[in-house]
């Protein structure tokens, strides 16, 4: 499909899963860090902390069970329609063709949570959130930090806070001090306990 170049409404045909797909490595491409799709109302995503409308058109519900069926696996929805909110990963491969725009070894991952809510008239609509796990770690040097905050978030002891609203950068800040602490100081030791796994901080020896 073509796939444009600016950032605005995406050529959604008939939002199929495999549209979809196009869709999320689209999104990753243009910095987006949420995606919402739900039954009846137009896709949106969040973007440098806005919400931005990207179909022209509503997603339609007759169409959900389907889409959630391929990228997710038909146990899904009866769990989410008895009321269990559910977690996934989609994770978007590339190969030697370039599909969805990805060269082989690169990829596109998405942490998931799918609940049943109501948009609009549909009192029973399935609401999906998608969270854009970025793949490359920025430089924290490159983030205009103060120096003397960027010693304080390197200290040997002591408890930190890192806090915002979603979208606002707290993983990629927590990402890009690893990468940094990696890079500088070798012989710290350094643990995390995430759910979902937003990035893999290893390094060549």
């Amino acid at each position: 499909m073509n796939i444009p170049d600016e950032f605005g409404l995406f050529p959604f045909q008939r939002f199929t899963a495999d549209e979809l797909r196009h869709f999320f490595v689209w999104c990753a491409a243009h910095k987006v860090s949420d995606v919402d799709l739900t039954g009846g109302s137009p896709v949106s995503v969040s973007r440098f902390g806005r919400r931005v409308r990207c179909s022209s058109a509503t997603l339609p519900t007759t169409l959900m069970s389907s889409l959630i069926d391929e990228l997710f696996g038909r146990e899904v929805i009866p769990r989410v329609l008895a009321g269990n909110p559910v977690d996934r990963t989609i994770q978007i491969n590339g190969d030697a063709s370039g599909r969805y725009g990805l060269k082989r070894g690169e990829r596109i991952r998405l942490r998931s949570h799918l609940i049943q809510g109501t948009s609009g008239a549909e009192e029973k609509a399935i609401s999906i959130t998608m969270r854009v796990i970025p793949t490359e770690i920025p430089d924290i040097l490159s983030m205009n930090i103060e120096p003397d905050l960027l010693e304080a978030m390197v200290c040997k002891s002591g408890l930190g806070f890192v806090c915002g609203e979603t979208g606002s950068g707290k993983s990629t800040l927590c990402s890009a001090l690893y990468r940094y602490i990696m890079d500088n100081f070798p012989d710290a030791k350094i643990v995390t306990y995430e759910d979902p796994v937003v990035s893999v901080n290893g390094a060549p020896y």
